[in-house]
């Protein structure tokens, strides 16, 4: 793995987001790794809606008591406040990552409105890393540095920031770069000669990447048409991927929240992916 000083995208602090669930120790496990590898200072950020801090505050204080992670930088952020407030909060410490978990649902609707997870994607501006419930259901979740990521886009404005951190990420941890663009809607005219489609994804690419065209030299590029989710899933799979990379359409837009990607896609993803999922906002 490459050096501090030889990688392009610094992860000061990186925050897990938490309603001290039966996974925060799983979600601790994962996030504490990150850390290391990053050199980053953990934050623990949860928002009582109105209770009395001190009991949350308690818990998370003895969680970092275990010794895989007490010699870890830390902060505990206990905020009496409303999961919108306690964001704007949050936000002050400049975290580079959030990391919350995602439990599976039956209903889609309750994981698109009405959620934290909906709250989370409204008011942030920061990525997401989720980790889904075939993640934290493992007896151990440890990650070992990424070997593989997959960058899923529709090659619109939204995707560019999730390109660089893709790219970026790939390269500090050598990694190899999958990108992958699925059409899922024919009357598009998105091009059916595979050669010409993957030939348009790279230039895409290259004309976006500023400045660390470096960083995707190697990328295998590929393209599908059908069912985002499944081919994603699907490419996640057989490229055997560390961390799974998409944009994010409609952040901060209620009616966002039932696009495509907030919707089936990143729902149907994120409860089946063997992997996480890291999703990129628009800068505001």
């Amino acid at each position: 793995m490459l050096t501090p000083d030889q990688r392009i995208l610094p992860f000061e602090r990186i925050a897990i987001l938490t309603d001290l669930g039966d996974d925060i120790e799983k979600t601790l496990e994962y996030t504490t790794a990150l850390c290391r590898w990053y050199n980053s200072e953990l934050l623990l950020f949860h928002a009582t809606d109105g209770n009395s801090p001190d009991e949350p505050k308690q818990t998370l204080a003895a969680l970092l008591e275990n010794p895989a992670w007490c010699d870890l930088s830390s902060k505990i952020i206990v905020t009496k406040a409303n999961m919108s407030d306690g964001l704007g909060q949050l936000d002050t410490y400049k975290p580079d990552i959030l990391v919350l978990t995602t439990r599976a649902k039956h209903n889609l609707q309750k994981w698109v409105a009405g959620s934290i997870t909906q709250e989370i994607f409204r008011r942030t501006h920061r990525p997401v890393l989720v980790l889904g419930p075939a993640i934290t259901s493992r007896e151990s979740v440890t990650p070992k540095p990424y070997s593989g990521i997959l960058y899923a886009t529709d090659m619109s404005a939204v995707s560019v920031m999730a390109l660089h951190l893709a790219a970026g990420i790939a390269h500090d941890q050598e990694a190899q770069l999958t990108a992958l663009y699925v059409e899922s809607d024919s009357e598009k005219g998105f091009t059916a000669d595979r050669v010409i489609a993957e030939q348009r994804l790279r230039d895409w690419m290259q004309d976006h990447i500023r400045g660390m065209a470096h960083a995707i030299e190697k990328a295998r590029i590929t393209v599908a048409f059908g069912e985002p989710a499944k081919h994603i899933l699907d490419t996640a799979r057989d490229q055997k991927v560390d961390l799974i990379v998409m944009g994010a359409h409609g952040m901060g837009e209620i009616a966002g929240l039932a696009s495509r990607f907030l919707g089936g896609t990143a729902y149907e993803v994120c409860c089946k992916s063997r992997c996480p999922l890291l999703i990129v906002p628009e800068p505001h």
